[in-house]
């Protein structure tokens, strides 16, 4: 399979929520799983175990769990089912592209990959006094992204998902209480692929673009005045002021 240049992955990694039903093969995922393996830990540490969930009852299961936890957080969703995909995602509404996007939608991946980090694993080691030897969630994000870029070098979509209460699911998938939960990953084959934000003034932050290098790089010592001119103004802030404004004020530079 022809597999894209390292800063091209970088540039066109995108979160994938749609995905056609055709599974990974299993080399590709041996190799995705092998980026994460190869990922660099605190003292060569190695903290983390993936567990892969295929069975499309697990998958079907992690989906309910997901709705679950927006429901609580968003409120419930009157009179909405599902598994039926009769009803928007309510914050897709006042977006600038007005997708229909449903959660049936959000979970048909491949497989999901949950990361977990053995959060006491230095007590086994020649580093048990090392305090600094148990900061996993490094380990775990250097993985997470390994993992995402060599997917997407390899035209395979990922998503870092948000999760529910991490106690039940440690119960579901029979982890070890002592562990933590990094991350749980969707992987498939993406319907499309998103296009990189570059919405001047769009309500939503999803849809910004990103910041230019030369507004997040100091030199030396942190610039206060550049950071509060160019970085606070324009791009915290620059969605209030709207896309004309913006521009005006990005002519005048």
């Amino acid at each position: 399979m022809a597999v894209m240049d390292t800063f091209e992955t970088i540039r066109h990694r995108r979160a994938v929520r749609y995905y056609i039903d055709k599974k990974v093969e299993e080399a590709d995922m041996q190799t995705i799983l092998n980026a994460g393996r190869l990922a660099p830990s605190v003292l060569n540490s190695q903290p983390l175990e993936f567990i892969r969930v295929k069975d499309p009852e697990k998958l079907k299961l992690i989906h309910e769990m997901m709705l679950h936890g927006w429901e609580v957080e968003m409120g419930a969703f009157d009179g909405f089912n599902c598994y039926a995909g009769t009803q928007s995602y309510p914050t897709t509404q006042n977006l600038p592209r007005q997708e229909e996007f449903t959660p049936m939608d959000y979970y048909h991946p491949s497989e999901i990959i949950i990361v977990a980090t053995d959060e006491e694993k230095r007590e086994s080691t020649p580093y048990s006094s090392n305090e600094y030897f148990s900061d996993s969630g490094n380990a775990a994000s250097s993985a997470i992204m390994n993992m995402m870029l060599a997917a997407r070098s390899m035209g395979i979509g990922s998503v870092w998902l948000s999760f529910p209460d991490s106690v039940e699911i440690k119960w579901h998938f029979n982890i070890p209480k002592t562990m933590g939960i990094a991350a749980m990953l969707n992987f498939g084959y993406p319907d499309r692929w998103p296009e990189i934000p570059d919405v001047i003034g769009a309500d939503d932050p999803r849809f910004w673009p990103r910041r230019p290098v030369e507004n997040m790089v100091h030199y030396e010592k942190f610039d206060e005045d550049k950071w509060q001119k160019e970085t606070r103004n324009l791009f915290m802030y620059g969605p209030v002021i709207g896309k004309d404004r913006y521009l005006e004020i990005e002519a005048k530079k």
